[in-house]
């Protein structure tokens, strides 16, 4: 497979992981950073090659949704 496919497949996957952690209730967040301490947490999993950190855990209180505009005062269809 190509890179790119890889990171196509990686964030397919991290996305289907915080859906599904979502939908348990579970919290989710992609560590976006790893190579600040990439060898040590290699190393600490004793796995191959790190792609990317998700953190999962139960959310101390569950946030309202936003207040989000109608889709027509942010869409604008152009014929």
């Amino acid at each position: 497979l190509s890179i790119r496919r890889q990171r196509q497949m990686c964030i397919r996957d991290r996305e289907n992981m915080a859906l599904m952690a979502a939908e348990m209730g579970i919290g989710s967040l992609w560590n976006g950073n790893i190579f600040f301490a990439y060898d040590e947490l290699k190393n600490w999993l004793d796995a191959g090659e790190m792609v990317l950190a998700m953190s999962f855990g139960y959310p101390a209180h569950h946030p309202s949704p936003l207040n989000r505009k109608k889709e027509e005062d942010v869409i604008e269809i152009r014929r």
